[in-house]
Formats: structure tokens, sequence, C-alpha cells
């Protein structure tokens, strides 16, 4: 497995031309409507709030928030997103930083957003403790960080929703996943002294067609992934029901659970 710097930043940067074209989650008004709620409910609909949409790819997380009118920074590892935002006409020219979040200290000043958004970034995060103890540091008093991301509901799901992602790249090499079970996110966030406000559950609906289409895997990863799952639900058959997975000609769809859970800095 590798998920050296390099290694991932030449995977996403690969990814960027086609970022967002055919996975409908990136783009899905349903998920955007979930993350707004708890947002207008903390901060009224009035408030401009100054935003980081930390790991922003080409800065779709947030674009429900700029259509909103709030000032926001985007921050990403690969240059070649932030280029394909810009061209997008989503990232501002003056508004981004190309920066690794695993790189602690962020480029930022102590108590400088009212919101942070870590959207399908949290589970490339392998020590999560050290980032949402400098989110805490950036954020303002009574700040807010909102994740959306993957999570398990028990330790099969878990095991099979990091081995599939795992091998979810177009490189010969498994990348290592650090997909959590819910309880596991609210004792995190506990732990680091963020007050849970709201949960709300998704299901992200994909194909491995949608992902070659995307490039993030290719015909024989597919077929590859699509033998594990086999073996997995031989041994596992509630995983089929867990994960929605329908076979099909040549695809397979899946029905990702999706958790948004958004919370406070104390």
């Amino acid at each position: 497995m590798k998920n050296s710097v390099s290694f991932c930043k030449k995977y996403f940067d690969l990814r960027a031309k086609s970022y967002g074209r055919y996975v409908k989650t990136y783009t899905d008004p349903k998920l955007y409507k979930l993350m707004l709620k708890p947002i207008i409910e903390i901060f009224g609909k009035n408030k401009k709030l100054t935003v980081l949409d930390a790991g922003c790819g080409v800065g779709l997380s947030t674009l429900h928030l700029k259509e909103q009118g709030h000032d926001i920074w985007y921050m990403d590892f690969s240059e070649e997103m932030i280029k394909r935002g810009i061209s997008l006409g989503i990232i501002p020219a003056n508004r981004y930083i190309i920066h690794d979040l695993n790189a602690i200290p962020w480029p930022f000043s102590s108590n400088r957003f009212d919101l942070i958004v870590m959207r399908y970034v949290f589970h490339d995060i392998k020590d999560k403790d050290r980032i949402l103890m400098e989110i805490k540091r950036i954020l303002r008093p009574g700040g807010v960080l909102q994740i959306v991301d993957m999570y398990a509901k028990n330790s099969i799901d878990k095991e099979f929703y990091n081995e599939i992602h795992g091998w979810k790249t177009i490189f010969n090499h498994k990348i290592q996943c650090y997909i959590l079970t819910e309880q596991e996110y609210i004792d995190l966030l506990k732990h680091s002294s963020f007050r849970i406000i709201t949960k709300s559950y998704y299901t992200s609906y994909v194909s491995t067609k949608d992902w070659i289409q995307e490039g993030q895997i290719t015909e024989e990863r597919a077929q590859f992934i699509r033998q594990l799952i086999q073996r997995y639900i031989t041994k596992y058959p509630e995983l089929k029901k867990e994960f929605n997975i329908d076979f099909r000609e040549n695809d397979i769809e899946f029905g990702f659970p999706i958790l948004v859970i958004t919370a406070r800095k104390e």
C-alpha cells in the first residue's frame, strides 16, 4: 500500500480534468441541502461567513455556500485540481492555497474561519486527532466544522469499505483508507473538544462505470473489484443489502452510506 504525498498528488492531478463529471454525489442537490440546513440553523440566513474548503478539489464541495455569497478559501495539495476549479469559474484566482492537509501548521492565522468544510477528505487522513487540533486553532470561537464522508455501521462494513476504496485507484498499488464507524466519529470529535450539533445521513449511488469514466479506475481494476466484492458477499451476505450492491452486466452499482456531521468548537 502507498500513501506518499507524491503518489496521492499524482492520482488527484490525473483526475482533475474529469472530476465531478460522472459521479453524481459531487453535485447532488440533495446532499447540498443536507449540508446547508445545519449551517443556516447555526448561523442564520444573513450572516456572511468566512469559510475554508479543506481538501477542496475543484471546489464543488462548497458550491452551495459560494452561491449564498459566503467568503470561501480553497485549500488542496493538487495544483491541477485548483487549476481546474479556476477554469470552471468556481475557485477565484485570489482565494486558494496549495497545501497538503497533513502538513501542520496550515498557512492561516489562528481564529480565522467561521466554518471549515471537509467533504470526502477525512477518510484519507490517518492522524485525525492532529488535524482536528489544527482545525480548532484556525476556527474562531464558536466556529463550526462540517465533515461529509463515508462511514461504516459495524466492523465488517468498515473492513469491506476500506478494502474497496483502497483499490479504487488507477495505479497498481493499494492505498490506505481510514473510514470510521459512526461511533468512532462521535468519540473522535468529543475527544478533540467539538460539540456535535447535528448528524444526518445520505446514500451516495455510484457504479464502477462512473469510476472508469472519471478516470478513478481502469477496466481491469473494475473486474478485480467485482471479484473482490463477490468474495466478501460470499463470506458476509449481509453486505449486499448494507451497500445496496447491484450486479449488472459489466458493471456494479453501490449505495455507499455517508455521514454529514456538523460540530462546534468548544
